[in-house]
This record gives C-alpha cells, structure tokens and sequence, in this order.
C-alpha cells in the first residue's frame, strides 16, 4: 500500500469506493444517481472552487503496512510503516476539501543514510556520480575522495525507528505528525530495510514531544522536536 501524494486517479478511486458503499446501502433511482454524481463532482480537486455543503466520509482499515520510497541527500530510501487500525477522513466544507489518515499504534522503520565501510575500517559514502566519499566530508573538497580497486565494501545503513500510539498524516501537504514518540536510531548491515531490530543496540534512544516529516518536494524533512536523547557505545559492524 503506497502511502505519499494522493494522484487525482488514486484520490478519484477512493472516493468512488466510499461512496459506491454509502450509496448502494439505500435505495439506486435515477435521483440517487444524480446526487452520486454530483458528489463526485464536488470531492474532484479540480472542481474544489464551487460552492458545495460541507460533508465528510470515512473509510477504515485494520492491520495496515505501507512501503514508501523517497529521496535523501542524493540517495534513494526506504520507509516501513505499520498501524494496527487507520482511519481515512475526506472532509468538504468552504469549498475546500481536505484528506486525512489517523493512525493508531504505529510503528516506522525508516532508512537515513545508506554507506559502506573499508577494510580498514574507513566509511564512505557513493556519490551519484559513483565515486567514493569519507563519510560525513565534502564532496567539494578533494582529499575526501577515495579510490578503491579490488577491496571489498561493507554496506551498512542508519535506521530510525518510531514507535508513536497515534499519529496523522496529512495528504494534501504530504506531512506526517505525530506526538509522544519513542525515537531510536541503529546502524545495521546491508541496505535492505530490516523489519526487526531485535538484535541490534540503538546509537541513540529516546522520547521526542513531537515527530514531524513531510514527503513533499525533491528531499525528505525530519524533524524531531524537544528529544530527550540517551547516546549509546556504537558496536563495529559485523563483518
């Protein structure tokens, strides 16, 4: 289930299913017809400057996972969401209309930054252009560049990991929000996202008051505010 931007197909999909339902419960005459239509007409984006009465349909779902692809400091990452139940609310009302998801217990594995570490020990990063950077240096300084042959790279990736009991996204503005949230940061072997972390040590534990991160746009925003952080030892990676 993709979870970012609402396409106007997608958003169009939806809407007909919630209200094919609402419809097919009462009676389907050529008035009911028109009324449908018309309904349509006024949750369609392109329509949202006429004036319509204020209206709101729901949709929920239980047990949902999502998988959502986006773009961080010139690498493409991978987030995993979960929410034991979900509930999806378009509301119509001054001539605009808004969608909302509400989510309950939500758990969010999410990749921010994919690396690799030299035989002896040094992290690089790829640059787009394929060549090797010291991890956390400038590609605009020229000894920050390395030049590997024949040795082997370890990949490796830092997960952030959120546990939050509710949390809402926000699809016409694409941003995630969610208050009171467990907040722990791994480093992990390979770049695949791990569904568990059981086995790991978090670098960093903590609870932020609010967690907050928007999909809108060429790069990914994370915010984490008022975070009360415990540092932990780093492990060396496994090899």
């Amino acid at each position: 289930m993709r979870f970012p931007k609402f396409t106007l197909f997608s958003l169009g999909v939806f809407l007909a299913g919630l209200l094919t339902i609402y419809f097919l419960a009462f009676s389907f005459g050529e008035q009911d017809r028109i009324e449908y239509w018309e309904r349509m007409k006024q949750a369609d984006p392109r329509h949202a400057e006429s004036s319509q009465p204020p209206y709101t349909a729901k949709q929920n779902h239980q047990s949902v996972h999502k998988d959502i692809w986006f773009n961080h400091a010139d690498q493409r990452l991978q987030m995993r969401l979960y929410s034991a139940d979900t509930e999806l609310v378009l509301e119509h009302h001054d001539n605009l209309t808004e969608i909302i998801e509400q989510m309950q217990d939500v758990t969010c594995y999410m990749q921010e930054e994919l690396f690799y570490v030299l035989p002896d020990g040094r992290e690089v990063s790829l640059q787009p252009d394929g060549k090797l950077v010291l991890r956390h240096k400038s590609s605009k300084e020229e000894e920050s560049y390395v030049v590997v042959t024949d040795e082997p790279l370890l990949p490796m990736q830092v997960i952030r990991h959120l546990e939050a009991e509710n949390a809402v996204y926000h699809y016409q503005t694409d941003r995630f929000v969610a208050n009171d949230v467990a907040v722990s940061r791994f480093v992990a072997a390979g770049h695949e996202l791990l569904d568990s972390l059981h086995d790991l040590v978090p670098i960093v534990s903590g609870i932020a008051q609010k967690v907050e991160f928007s999909l809108a746009g060429s790069d990914f925003k994370f915010q984490a505010h008022q975070l009360k952080a415990t540092f932990h030892q780093a492990k060396s990676p496994k090899k």
